[in-house]
């Protein structure tokens, strides 16, 4: 009989009515980190992600990591070069990196989704966004680091 050492990892465990630490923006945005980058390893970042109706970010791009979207509640519609689609709660669709895309909830109502970034962005991340305030036509800009871990 031989025997083998089994190394594991500890099981991570995160409860939808836990307290965990919500980002919330001045516009409606909710994010909540599930599984982290250390939970994972590096392999993988789950976010329950919320945001009011109308709202989707400007058309973008992932250099490093695959995208995947999962509806909960509420609508989506999806644009990518090749295809535009509303997604229904239930429904499903991988965003390859490197693949220009933008999401906007679509209808009367809000959207819950979850969203898995595999791999997580590890390492030094920086880098700059121009946010332009439709109302005054200014342009805002705004530095983002961090260490993605």
């Amino acid at each position: 009989m031989s025997s083998k050492t089994v190394i594991s990892s500890p099981v991570s465990i995160d409860r939808a009515a836990s307290s965990g630490i919500v980002s919330r923006t001045s516009w409606g945005e909710e994010s909540r980190i599930r599984i982290g980058p250390a939970d994972s390893g590096g392999q993988l970042t789950i976010l329950d992600y919320r945001a009011p109706a109308n709202f989707g970010p400007p058309r973008h791009l992932h250099h490093w990591e695959d995208e995947v979207f999962e509806v909960i509640e509420g609508q989506a519609v999806v644009w990518t070069p090749d295809l535009s689609f509303i997604l229904a709660p239930g429904d499903l669709v991988l965003l390859p990196k490197l693949g220009p895309h933008t999401w906007r909830a679509y209808g009367p109502k809000g959207i819950r989704f979850t969203v898995t970034f595999t791999p997580s962005a590890v390492g030094n991340i920086s880098g700059a966004v121009t946010l332009t305030d439709s109302a005054s036509g200014s342009p805002q800009v705004v530095s983002l680091g961090g260490t993605g871990q």
